[in-house]
């Protein structure tokens, strides 16, 4: 009598239409597969739009880059001032032990104390276009720097190093140099010739820093 009431149960259940337990546990091991693919999906397309993202930027900025150079090999005036920032291009000097900042809006009135004109400044190898890698560091422990090339990297190592606090300015001088360096977006190192700091504006990237000194030298 037992064993009838207990077939007759199951078969009650099994009619009812009331999910088991089982199949509860089913249908929420599905839900969470689901919601793992899904997740898994979006991170797949995430990764694929930033990486689409990078190599449009590095293209942009390569056609750029080489255009920049290009200009300076040629010793085109008006090209390279249509490659420097519509606000002013800034020149890290050393003059003496302390930085010392110039801006000019147009390279053809670059002086400094050498005498040198900007065309006459020292580009070894400015035609190398960069890689993009981290940047090398300055070491000055027999070697200059630990690697050696052109290399191109999304940082902005100017941004903290106050350098305006050493360069002589005025209040209002100094918080336009700040500005600048806040617009830095992209930095390029050749280790042969200088540090080049880019920022992309409406009109495309421009040149706003270039530090000229010579790691390592006092």
């Amino acid at each position: 009598m037992k064993k009838l009431i207990y077939i007759l149960t199951l078969s009650l259940v099994a009619c009812s239409g009331e999910p088991t337990l089982v199949e509860e546990q089913l249908k929420h091991e599905d839900s969470e597969t689901h919601k793992d693919s899904v997740e898994v999906m979006d991170t797949i397309k995430q990764e694929v739009a930033a990486t689409e993202k990078r190599m449009h930027l590095d293209e942009d900025f390569m056609a750029f880059y080489q255009k920049f150079t290009q200009a300076i090999i040629d010793k085109d005036l008006d090209k390279t001032n249509e490659c420097i920032h519509p606000d002013g291009l800034y020149f890290i000097e050393t003059d003496g032990a302390m930085p010392h900042l110039q801006k000019v809006y147009d390279v053809k009135a670059f002086k400094t104390n050498k005498p040198t004109t900007f065309f006459n400044l020292s580009y070894i190898e400015i035609e190398k276009q960069p890689v993009f890698e981290t940047l090398p560091k300055a070491i000055c422990a027999g070697e200059v720097y630990d690697k050696y090339g052109c290399f191109a990297e999304e940082v902005n190592t100017l941004k903290e190093s106050g350098i305006w606090n050493y360069s002589g300015f005025n209040e209002k001088e100094i918080q336009a140099v700040q500005a600048a360096a806040e617009n830095i977006n992209l930095t390029v190192r050749n280790t042969q010739n200088f540090t080049y700091y880019f920022s992309k504006t409406e009109q495309g990237w421009k040149l706003i820093f270039m530090d000229i000194r010579t790691p390592c030298e006092a």
